[in-house]
C-alpha cells in the first residue's frame, strides 16, 4: 500500500504489522495498534515524516523488520524487545522517546541509527540492558537520559561513532550531557557540547 496523510489507529494483527505491513507511508499518524508477535505499528515498510506512537507488540513495538524510517517521531511504544524499533530497521533523523522494552532495547534493538535523538526510553527486565539502544550501530546521534540496568542504561552491545552517550568510548564520541532545552523539547541549548560534534562522513541525504 501507498499511504499519504493517513491516520492508522486502533488496529490489530495476529502476526505482524498492526498498523501497516509492506507499505510506503508519508505524513501519517500510526498509533495504538497491536500485534501478538511482530511490529505493533509498522513492519517491513518505508516511513517518512510520520509519528508512530502508543503501539505494542512482542517484538518491535513501533517499527519492525527492515523498515526504513526517515524524519519520524517514534514515541511511547511497547514491546518485549525493541520498544521503539527492532530487527534491521534503519532510522535517519528521528526522535525516539518514551518507548519501553520488557527486555532489551527500550528505544531500539538490532537497528541502524543515524542522526537520531534517543532519550527517555526504558528497558525493564533481565537487567534492563540498553534502555536507549541494544545491539545497534549508531552514528552522529544523542543517546542520553534513558533507563536500564547499571551495565548499560543508555546503550549496550552497540557500536557508537561520533555520538553523545554517558558511557561512550572511542574517537569522536562524547560523554558530556547534551543540554536539551527541556520540557519535551529535544533541541539543543546554545553551548551544548553536541553542537558541531558530529562528522560529515555520516551525514546522509535522504
Amino acid at each position: 500500500s501507498v499511504l499519504v496523510n493517513c491516520t492508522l489507529s486502533g488496529n490489530s494483527a495476529d502476526f505482524a504489522g498492526g498498523g501497516a505491513y509492506n507499505s510506503s507511508l508519508t505524513n501519517c499518524n500510526v498509533s495504538n495498534n497491536h500485534t501478538g508477535y511482530r511490529g505493533g505499528g509498522i513492519t517491513q515498510s518505508t516511513v517518512v515524516n510520520c509519528t508512530v506512537s502508543g503501539n505494542d507488540s512482542g517484538y518491535g513495538g513501533g517499527v519492525d523488520h527492515n523498515c526504513t524510517v526517515i524524519n519520524c517521531v517514534i514515541a511511547g511504544n511497547y514491546a518485549s524487545y525493541g520498544g521503539g524499533a527492532y530487527d534491521g530497521s534503519a532510522l535517519y533523523n528521528c526522535l525516539i522517546t518514551g518507548n519501553t522494552a520488557g527486555g532489551y532495547g527500550g528505544g531500539a534493538d538490532g537497528c541502524y541509527l543515524n542522526n537520531c535523538t534517543i532519550s527517555g526510553n526504558t528497558a525493564q527486565l533481565f537487567g534492563g540492558y540498553g534502555g536507549g539502544a541494544y545491539s545497534c550501530t549508531i552514528n552522529n546521534s544523542i543517546i542520553y537520559f534513558n533507563t536500564g540496568g547499571a551495565a548499560g542504561p543508555d546503550t549496550y552491545a552497540s557500536s557508537l561513532n561520533y555520538c553523545c552517550a554517558p558511557m561512550a568510548t572511542g574517537a569522536g564520541n562524547t560523554t558530556n550531557a547534551p543540554l536539551f532545552i527541556g520540557g519535551g523539547n529535544y533541541h539543543l541549548q546554545p553551548g551544548s557540547p553536541c553542537i558541531n560534534a558530529g562528522t560529515n562522513g555520516y551525514v546522509i541525504t535522504v
